[in-house]
């Protein structure tokens, strides 16, 4: 066991901190995409930390850092160099994300210190990123080798992680991590300008027989755009004009023959194709809309339907999005089949009727709430305690079914 994890057992060093965190991320003062995530988990972190008990420090595996956070700023304030790391004794370390390979270093080294670890592999190993992602792009070879690959290093997490914390079941079946590891933990509300405009609107007014809208930035394989015009294609003449809204940028070289359906499709009035609206200007184009679609073939827990669930606005999304936990808890969402244009159509027309609380959404991503559920993951961790709950959503059945 750890020094400190002892200290905390037997009392000793009054004035040592009771748990000692270590957090592993290369992209760590970047603070866009997953890493903006991370830090709204060390957030909910230091909320949760009411008696002074964490002290955090993080390394993008280059330095490391000292980690101060508050309501108002979080700063990561350089402590050393990277073999601080193999000087200090933790209690845990976090590593987020598997990629890149020194992360896995660093969290060996850490290991072999005598601290466990806690891992977020981000979805970055399953089978659905295993087959594809953005990388659809590269060379034949690359794309037959992923896959084992993939397997490879979510192998070498397994041995290596303690716990392991997956936004969804789905993503730890894919994952292959067995059911005694995982930990299931929703990703919380994200860090961005339209996230923090629906928080300050509340409910929006959506429109029941409007569009239904697709956020994205232009990735359009695996974001699935494809898939929504071979729906329009599919149930045009039975749509209203237009049945969908596409807010993502425009890109003459990427993608040619999608891009080809979707102006045929903007067209015929199908689809809307809005180009230039960004941030807070999201809103005002969301509400007139009856909910959001992403469909995916391989994700996190996407941040545009995150945005669109705190304003009000129901999803219609695939399993790969990892909401369905969250959906049976809350409602507001339909899991579909993104290959299946008719299963998509039902979704669409059944979301006129579909509700949506967004305080309860709210409530759930609640990065302060998170916090609390992974003080208890950590400090069980450190202790080598079982984890007292396992799935963040029970917390979320529990409160509902005693309200």
């Amino acid at each position: 066991m750890p020094a400190a994890a002892q200290r905390l057992r037997t009392g000793q060093g009054e004035q040592a901190p009771e748990l000692r965190v270590l957090v592993v991320h290369k992209e760590l003062n970047h603070r866009v995409f997953e890493c903006a995530e991370l830090w709204q988990y060390l957030r909910g972190l230091a909320g949760a930390d009411a008696g002074g008990r964490l002290a955090i420090e993080a390394t993008d595996c280059r330095r490391v850092y000292r980690v101060h956070i508050d309501e108002r700023r979080a700063d990561a304030v350089v402590a050393g160099p990277l073999v601080r790391v193999l000087r200090r004794s933790y209690d845990v370390a976090i590593a987020f994300g598997p990629l890149p390979w020194y992360h896995l270093v660093v969290a060996l080294a850490v290991r072999a210190r005598g601290a466990p670890v806690a891992f977020f592999p981000l979805a970055l190993l399953t089978e659905d990123f295993a087959r594809g992602s953005w990388f659809v792009g590269r060379g034949r070879a690359f794309r037959s080798a992923k896959p084992a690959m993939v397997r490879s290093l979510a192998w070498g997490w397994n041995r290596l992680a303690r716990v392991i914390c997956c936004a969804s079941a789905e993503e730890a079946r894919q994952s292959r991590f067995p059911a005694r590891k995982v930990v299931l933990v929703p990703w919380p509300v994200p860090d961005s300008e339209l996230a923090e405009a629906a928080l300050a609107a509340g409910r929006i007014s959506r429109r029941g027989d409007g569009p239904v809208a697709l956020v994205s930035r232009y990735d359009p394989w695996r974001k699935g755009f494809d898939r929504v015009a071979a729906w329009l294609e599919r149930h045009g003449d039975a749509l209203p004009r237009p049945a969908a809204l596409l807010l993502a940028p425009d890109d003459h070289e990427h993608a040619p023959e999608t891009r080809a359906r979707l102006l045929d499709l903007e067209a015929r009035g199908l689809l809307e194709w809005d180009r230039h609206s960004s941030g807070r200007a999201l809103l005002g184009q969301l509400a007139r809309c009856r909910g959001v679609v992403l469909l995916s073939r391989w994700e996190g827990q996407p941040r545009a339907i995150r945005e669109a669930l705190l304003a009000g606005l129901p999803a219609i999304v695939t399993p790969s999005c990892n909401l369905a936990e969250l959906f049976s808890v809350l409602g507001g969402g339909l899991v579909v089949s993104g290959d299946d244009p008719g299963e998509i159509d039902q979704a669409f027309r059944a979301l006129e009727r579909l509700r949506l609380d967004p305080d309860g959404v709210r409530g759930a991503l609640d990065p302060h709430r998170l916090g609390t559920f992974l003080l208890g993951v950590l400090t069980a961790t450190a202790e080598g305690r079982p984890v007292p709950v396992r799935s963040y959503y029970d917390t979320l059945t529990e409160e509902a079914t005693s309200a």
